[in-house]
């Protein structure tokens, strides 16, 4: 008698969703920011915001990999497919999403965030109304796509899209709230 043959996505799609829970889990597990709390900032001026820039590493290397991974699978669609390269438009777009981040995350509106209220209704809008639509015109789903292989693809990418975590976090009601 032979054994019992389980579908091979079945496993797949259960560790697809659960490596698609891990960022959320990530996040509720870091640390809080260093900027809130302690030590108050002088007050704010052109100065201050100009060249008030902050490194932290974790948000820096995050920008700087989210980059680099983005043109990097450009790339990879332009050499496979010449005849249909990814347009022009999508990356500036992602690197502009980034640039926002950057400015929100780095620069001197993070150093007073905490402190103004007005900062950190300019960081909001910096985060939702440049980056978030600059980095969802850059396509980065479609981007994915179409630099996986085919077995990367059906294996990895399409379970973790198709998984439960993913379509709660995606549903527009929970990106809305």
């Amino acid at each position: 008698m032979l054994p019992r043959h389980r579908p091979p996505g079945r496993h797949a799609a259960r560790r697809a969703g659960m490596l698609a829970g891990l960022p959320v889990l990530t996040l509720l597990a870091a640390p809080a920011a260093l900027a809130h709390g302690g030590v108050v900032p002088p007050p704010p001026d052109l100065a201050a915001f100009l060249l008030g820039w902050s490194f932290h590493p974790q948000v820096a290397l995050s920008l700087v990999a989210a980059g680099a991974a983005y043109l990097w699978a450009v790339r990879r669609v332009n050499a496979a497919h010449p005849g249909n390269p990814v347009p022009v438009d999508r990356p500036v777009f992602f690197l502009v999403g980034l640039a926002c981040l950057t400015a929100a995350l780095l620069s001197g509106i993070e150093r007073y965030d905490t402190e103004l209220f007005s900062i950190h209704m300019v960081q909001h809008m910096l985060l939702v109304f440049g980056a978030a639509p600059a980095i969802a015109l850059a396509a980065p789903i479609t981007l994915l796509l179409r630099a996986s292989s085919p077995d990367v693809r059906n294996r990895w990418v399409l379970p973790v899209l198709r998984s439960l975590p993913v379509r709660v976090l995606a549903h527009p009601l929970v990106a809305w709230l």
